[in-house]
Formats: C-alpha cells, sequence, structure tokens
C-alpha cells in the first residue's frame, strides 16, 4: 500500500486500495474519508490514522449493508 515508500498512505494510494479491495465508494466519498482521518491534516494518513480510517470504512460499508 505505501508504493511510494514514504511511510504514509496518500489520497492516491487510499483508492487504489480501495479499489483492491472491491470497498465501493466515489472518488467524493473518499476524499472526504481521506481528509477526516488526516488528522494532523499532513496529506497523508500515518499508521495511527490508518486504524480511525479502518473503523470509519467498517461502519460506513456496514451502513451500505442495511
Amino acid at each position: 500500500m505505501h508504493s511510494d515508500k514514504s511511510g504514509a498512505i496518500d489520497l492516491k494510494e487510499l483508492k487504489h486500495c480501495f479499489e483492491k479491495l472491491q470497498v465501493m465508494f466515489t472518488n467524493e466519498e473518499i476524499n472526504e474519508i481521506f481528509k477526516t482521518c488526516d488528522l494532523n491534516d499532513d496529506m497523508g494518513i500515518s499508521f495511527n490514522e490508518f486504524i480511525v480510517l479502518l473503523c470509519l470504512v467498517y461502519l460506513l460499508n456496514k451502513l451500505q449493508l442495511a
């Protein structure tokens, strides 16, 4: 997932990750998720922020299936 070896997940990598996992969100939804999870506004998601992201995606995906 860290294709550029930066140690953080950028927006492009996040979109690629969702595609690989076949998690269906619109680009707008992915952008909003990214902005929400990039807690320190450094345009990258750290490991701790990624844990928050996973929880958010799980909850949003569960709501879509209901």
